[in-house]
């Protein structure tokens, strides 16, 4: 779990944290989220005007590696 999920998890229990609180006890503590790779993507679609029309680009990055699959 990432400092969002644990802050979400305690806000459920009600215990009421900012994000950023429980970023530094993470850090204090040596405590940190692990990504797999090529378990979370991100994608971003835009287009490029051209002459005539425009193109579509498409980027899928894996953000544990963070380099772009396609």
């Amino acid at each position: 779990m990432g400092s969002r999920s644990i802050r979400n998890q305690l806000g459920r229990g009600g215990v009421s944290v900012c994000r950023d609180r429980v970023l530094g006890l993470m850090c204090k503590m040596g405590i940190h989220a692990i990504y797999r790779p090529n378990q979370v993507w991100a994608t971003d679609i835009t287009y490029i005007p051209m002459a005539e029309g425009f193109a579509y680009l498409v980027a899928i990055m894996d953000w544990a590696t963070r380099k772009v699959l396609a």
